[in-house]
């Protein structure tokens, strides 16, 4: 949603989770404008650059390419040559990728959600850009309670179902923003902390300072609404294949449909970060 309503100003363009652009086939895996990845023209162009010279196979070497980064820039990952190398690879992958996005959608910024650290690692040192980062958390129990119900990721023929049992979410959560505060303490790269709750309350003041912090027009205030036009994100939320006008509201359904042992488990495991993000009122609720 935070991707959207920086979509909405006409110089940021918000892609969507582009490490994830190889987990499928280009032909297979949809944009959100309709079209596979092949048949877009905006992701056309841009696929075709990042894999220049790579010959047949190019989608699945870019996939081999990506993961190899993720071994080499995880902490206590590979130190092998040929992982610095696919590393070193990768990010010139897609720096490429980012300029021909850049030519195509003439955005002055462009926003990746990118779930992948090492992805977020090697994309800021990259010499052609200058790189901001945004840490969006949201209440672990929330998560929790999203991914226990399945989701359907549309693909050309069909979909693909997720979900997550609760120990995981929780681990994955956990690691996620350790990993990523780890990174931002020794990182110079200008980074802004924002909750996700704090954005659904107050999305038009939130999408603001998102884009003076990164050196935009903040343009007029607005209010709850984002008026959403044609898009081009790839691999995110389902949501983004919404049209017309998008409302944004709190999502709290978690608090009386999450069951209270599953609160607790997660409410104990995740405590210290529950403090450290101000979760601390959510926190003495009764669970």
């Amino acid at each position: 949603m935070l991707g959207m309503a920086l979509n909405a100003h006409p110089s940021i363009f918000y892609g969507g989770e582009i490490s994830s652009l190889w987990n499928d086939a280009p032909s297979e895996a949809l944009c959100s404008c309709g079209e596979t990845l092949t048949e877009c023209p905006i992701w056309k162009a841009a696929i075709a650059a990042a894999l220049s010279g790579m010959g047949p196979g190019g989608a699945t070497r870019a996939r081999e390419l990506r993961d190899d980064a993720i071994r080499f820039k995880s902490p206590g990952g590979s130190r092998r040559a040929s992982a610095a190398a696919g590393a070193a690879a990768y990010r010139e992958m897609t720096g490429k990728l980012y300029q021909s996005l850049a030519s195509s959608t003439r955005a002055r910024v462009l926003v990746d959600s990118s779930q992948h650290i090492a992805h977020t690692l090697l994309t800021s040192e990259l010499p052609e850009i200058a790189p901001r980062i945004v840490h969006l958390v949201r209440d672990p129990r929330a998560v929790v309670y999203s991914w226990s119900r399945a989701r359907k990721w549309p693909t050309r023929n069909g979909g693909i179902m997720l979900q997550r049992g609760a120990l995981t979410a929780i681990r994955g959560w956990v690691t996620h923003n350790l990993k990523l505060m780890g990174h931002l303490s020794r990182s110079r790269v200008p980074h802004l902390l924002l909750r996700y709750e704090d954005f659904a309350e107050q999305p038009a003041e939130i999408a603001q300072r998102v884009r003076m912090f990164i050196g935009e027009d903040a343009g007029a205030p607005g209010g709850s609404e984002v008026m959403v036009g044609e898009t081009h994100i790839v691999r995110a939320n389902p949501l983004r294949f919404h049209r017309g006008p998008l409302t944004i509201t709190p999502d709290d359904e978690w608090m009386t449909a999450l069951s209270p042992r599953v609160k607790l488990v997660v409410t104990v495991l995740t405590y210290p970060l529950l403090r450290r993000f101000g979760y601390v009122a959510r926190v003495t609720q009764p669970v």
